[in-house]
């Protein structure tokens, strides 16, 4: 006696289903404008970043180098 009434349920919830569909959809296509632009400035914002942090690792580069440089000069100094 169960599985007519499961039918229908099952019957219901997949007609619910599609109703829903083009709602869902809707609000889906609502969010992805209304969050659009936000996206890009954040990928442009991440993008200034990394050039940053690249910029900055090689500055940092070279200022280790010309460190290293500079305590190779003392250390010759100091040996002679």
């Amino acid at each position: 006696m169960t599985a007519p009434e499961d039918a229908g349920t099952g019957g219901i919830k997949a007609r619910a289903k599609r109703l829903a569909a083009p709602v869902v959809a809707k609000a889906r296509q609502e969010v992805v404008r209304a969050t659009g632009d936000d996206l890009l400035t954040m990928r442009a914002e991440l993008a200034e970043l990394r050039a940053d942090l690249a910029r900055q690792r090689a500055e940092h580069a070279a200022e280790i180098a010309a460190l290293h440089e500079e305590l190779a000069g003392l250390n010759s100094n100091r040996r002679r």
